[in-house]
């Protein structure tokens, strides 16, 4: 049915210049019925399910008096002033439609029809191809009422797709290579055969589906395997394995050197083993895209893959060859017989073979350089974008964390044209990330489809150099995509946070937390307050909150107003999209010179939260936590029920406590030594010590009765309204004695307002 409605308005919105009478837009006639002969078959199968859906139907208007009540009360419903018709008579229209599109292209093929006005020899489209049309389509409706099928093409069996993915059976993860044919699809495994003392490689198959007896749903009627829950690894546990493997990594470098320089043995093969099991574990649980296979007899097959988009291909390829299958030879059926199975691997072995040499070199890759940082982004236009009918198409950004694609940005809808143009920069937070994927997608009624894709290894693109780079980016399977694209390093950030403070005493963007909350008497940043208040207003439900990036230009002029008009900076919250709202919390949290989690206690906060025993954990953690300044206590204290706020609502928004963790943690817990390698190698210890926080119940948050200048933990902690917290005026707040620290520049540097000069 959505194929079926997707074609016909595609038809319809093509068709209005008749209605209009506007017949110098009646050229695309011709390749607007183009569009319906490939897909004709639909037809056919909805033809052939005819027949049962009406004796469903009666039958149910038998059994079920509900359905009988429900349809009389819709035959006295009005729509357009026109009652609803009955079901019988809503199932024949696409049939109905069919021949309503033949009797239109006859009227269309009329000599009275070509020239019209005071210019009879104006002709508004191809007669001749116009015909042929129609001929085709008269041959085909002929066929179809006469029963007979259409002409069936010659079936041989040919290999559609392959890939390494997880297959998840019994609670247990395995890598499986899948390969997808015409009329099947199969899991093989590695497996080692020794013959005359060789170790030869070869693959067996572990379990194969036709694809005629493959269904996405259950099947009723027979008993079902046990179907074992997937549950998807968190951000913080990635996070905590590719701290493992820097580390040993950086053990083995180390280890190296001194083996070179002082002739120390060491024993390399071992630890090469262990890095290499780590990686391999990493790379399997970054697979959490699930695709269920069901067989009608009853067997269920589970399938991981690591990214939406590859798993969205895997099952529009399958249900293509499911629908191709229907054209095959009378009698033709699939061969699964053990000769049929060895030929079928024969078939797929260049293809194994390269994914096998694809996932050993980026297991054993040691030198692959991962980025930290920010990665500025103008989306310009595309160009070779073949779409169909009038639609909406909009670009999606996805960065690799951890090996892990999560969606950063997306732009705007705009129509389809030769060139769309979407002008939108975004700033994108990079963690260990290796690679940028970019996809257009076509905007559709029930769901996104993706026309175009794209990937940019951000480092092999020369970016280090921090310079602004234009990169027409090739899209796979047509199009290409203009945009323009700067690096900053965490240090070049913090350069920039200094030179873009504002020559005021309203700066609150990279400067010290305690001088913004003498200035606004108020130990609770405004900053924190207005953006928390609006994310729980109006952002709660919004898919990736928080971790999805909001337009630049946004960002940018909250930045602006928070640093100068605080009024100006409470209307903009309301306004802007809620992405931006928390893009800029999150800038204000990052580019703050001392983290909220003070540098001197991190190594401390390290200690505690390594602690086995669960009691002493918190005790020590909470001790600490009540350690820091008053400003840094309230205002945490503040941020953690907000974030356990947002993650009560992580089934809408998709952020959980440990992703909420993996986006802040890194932004208010810094180590003392902050160089670059140490900041990869500490990103899993900063997302567990907040996400220890966000996870703890409130009452452990109150261990005793601590007064903050007249104010109470426990009023933050159990406040509804986040009543304001004021310093008390025996606190001098005379600008005179703040200490503010010397401006490094009222501006963007000449590259970033470069990028942006646009938008």
């Amino acid at each position: 049915m959505e194929e079926l409605y997707s074609m016909h308005n595609a038809i319809t919105v093509s068709l209005e210049p008749l209605a209009s009478s506007d017949f110098l837009k009646l050229h695309t006639l011709p390749e607007t019925f183009k569009i319906l002969m490939p897909k004709l078959d639909y037809y056919r199968f909805y033809k052939n399910n005819f027949a049962k859906a009406i004796e469903v139907v009666g039958r149910l208007r038998v059994d079920s008096p509900a359905f009988q009540a429900f349809l009389d009360n819709a035959s006295q419903i009005k729509v357009k002033g026109r009652r609803v018709e009955p079901l019988e008579e809503m199932l024949r229209a696409p049939m109905v439609r069919l021949e309503s599109y033949r009797s239109l292209l006859a009227d269309l093929c009329s000599p009275e029809l070509m020239s019209v006005g005071s210019e009879g020899n104006i002709k508004y489209y191809d007669l001749k191809e116009l015909q042929m049309l129609l001929d085709q389509l008269t041959d085909y409706i002929t066929r179809l009422q006469d029963g007979a099928a259409p002409e069936k093409l010659m079936w041989t069996r040919k290999l559609v797709k392959a890939a390494v993915c997880v297959e998840f059976h019994e609670s247990k993860r395995k890598f499986r290579h899948v390969i997808l044919f015409n009329d099947t699809i199969l899991c093989a495994t590695r497996a080692r055969s020794k013959s005359k003392g060789n170790a030869q490689t070869a693959h067996d198959c572990k379990w194969f589906l036709p694809l005629e007896e493959l269904t996405w749903h259950p099947p009723t009627d027979v008993p079902m395997d046990p179907i074992s829950p997937v549950t998807p690894t968190s951000t913080a546990e990635l996070a905590q394995y590719q701290t493992k493997i820097n580390k040993l990594k950086g053990d083995l470098k180390h280890s190296d050197q001194a083996k070179k320089k002082f002739g120390l043995k060491h024993d390399r093969e071992r630890k090469k083993k262990n890095l290499l099991d780590l990686e391999m574990m990493l790379k399997m649980l970054q697979h959490n895209q699930v695709v269920r296979l069901f067989s009608r007899t009853g067997k269920v097959h589970t399938l991981l893959f690591a990214e939406h988009a590859e798993k969205a291909e895997w099952a529009a390829a399958i249900e293509d060859c499911q629908a191709e299958m229907l054209n095959r030879q009378p009698g033709f059926s699939s061969g699964t017989s053990t000769v049929d199975i060895n030929q079928m691997l024969f078939m797929a072995k260049g293809s194994i073979a390269k994914q096998e040499e694809e996932v050993k070199a980026y297991i054993e890759d040691d030198d692959v350089e991962l980025l930290d940082g920010l990665l500025v982004v103008l989306v310009d236009c595309a160009y070779g974008l073949k779409s169909k009918g009038k639609t909406e198409i909009f670009s999606q950004l996805e960065v690799d964390t951890y090996g892990r694609s999560e969606r950063k940005a997306k732009t705007k809808c705009v129509q389809y044209s030769i060139k769309p143009e979407w002008d939108q920069g975004f700033e994108v937070e990079l963690e260990a990330a290796h690679s940028m994927t970019v996809q257009i997608y076509e905007s559709r009624m029930l769901s996104d489809y993706v026309i175009a894709k794209g990937m940019i290894e951000l480092v092999s693109y020369g970016l280090l150099d921090q310079e602004i780079h234009t990169i027409d980016l090739p899209l796979q399977p047509q199009g290409q995509l203009s945009m323009k694209l700067q690096y900053l390093t965490p240090e070049m950030m913090l350069k920039r946070s200094e030179m873009m403070k504002a020559n005021t005493t309203t700066a609150v963007f990279g400067v010290r937390l305690e001088l913004i909350t003498i200035r606004e008497c108020d130990l609770i940043p405004n900053i924190v307050r207005l953006c928390a208040e609006e994310v729980e207003k109006r952002g709660l439900e919004e898919t990736g909150v928080y971790r999805i990036s909001g337009l630049a230009s946004d960002v940018k002029m909250l930045r602006e107003a928070f640093d100068v008009d605080i009024d100006q900076a409470e209307k903009l919250v309301k306004e802007v999209d809620i992405h931006a709202v928390t893009g800029a919390l999150k800038l204000f949290l990052r580019e703050m010179p001392e983290p909220l989690f003070p540098r001197v206690l991190y190594n401390r906060f390290v200690e505690g939260s390594n602690l086995s025993n669960i009691d002493s954990r918190i005790s020590c953690m909470v001790s600490l936590l009540y350690s820091m300044p008053d400003a840094n206590l309230l205002t945490t204290l503040y941020l953690i029920k907000h974030f356990k706020t947002v993650s009560q609502f992580s089934a809408t928004n998709k952020m959980t406590s440990s992703n909420l963790a993996t986006v802040i943690g890194p932004n208010v817990l810094k180590p003392i030594d902050d160089g670059a390698d140490r900041i990869v190698l500490d990103v899993g210890n900063q997302v567990s010590i907040f996400g220890f926080f966000v996870d703890l119940r409130l009452d452990l948050l109150e261990p005793e009765e601590r007064d903050v200048d007249g104010y109470s933990v426990q009023e933050v902690l159990s406040s509804t309204s986040m009543t304001k917290i004021g310093i008390m005026t025996s606190r001098s707040t005379d600008s005179a004695n703040m200490g503010r620290e010397s401006p490094g520049g009222a501006g963007l540097t000449r590259g970033y307002l470069d990028i942006y000069s646009k938008t």
